[in-house]
């Protein structure tokens, strides 16, 4: 009885010892993402579309667009503005209400320096979004030319090129790198 009890208290002793060899968990690193929630940033401009809306997805306010607004809020960012550099590329996520789904919608990534266009790319919703005043989620991934300089501006919208009543709720932007 009493080997056993020293035995348990040698083992009780020695556990710190042998948990310090054990090999060591890395930390996850945090994900770089950049979220509209429709309070004031650097990153985001056209907040004044920004209205509170009974219908939002999530929350309380919501981006609505309409016949006489063509460009929703703005993600804007220069490229050296990032934590970890440049990016490759940006997933971008939203939701989106659309009134009319035979209307001509976009999800845009453009990339410009010194007042030129580099890069523009889009995203047509209409293959994804199918039911009209339902909210579906949309998601892409736009990659980055390589070589565009660190010095560029980013940009991030949904065009509204058919002029209808839309609402636009929970936009994520995750750089790629």
């Amino acid at each position: 009885m009493k080997t056993k009890h020293l035995f348990s208290l040698f083992f009780i002793a020695m556990l710190p010892f042998v948990q310090s060899c054990a090999p060591k968990r890395e930390k996850k690193e945090k994900l770089e993402k950049y979220e509209m929630n429709f309070e004031p940033s650097e990153d985001w401009q056209n907040l004044e579309l920004t209205r509170n809306n009974t219908q939002a997805h999530s929350g309380k306010n919501v981006c609505e667009l309409d016949s006489t607004k063509e460009f929703s809020i703005t993600f804007l960012k220069k490229l050296s503005a990032f934590a970890k550099g440049s990016p490759a590329g940006l997933k971008v996520g939203m939701w989106v209400r659309l009134d009319d789904v035979n209307k001509s919608t976009a999800l845009v990534m453009s990339v410009e320096n010194e007042g030129k266009v580099l890069q523009w790319e889009s995203m047509n919703l209409k293959p994804i979004v199918k039911k009209p005043i339902f909210w579906t989620e949309v998601s892409t991934l736009f990659n980055i030319k390589p070589g565009t300089p660190n010095n560029a501006t980013l940009k991030v919208y949904l065009w509204n090129e058919g002029k209808q009543h839309l609402l636009i709720d929970d936009v994520v932007i995750k750089p790629q790198y």
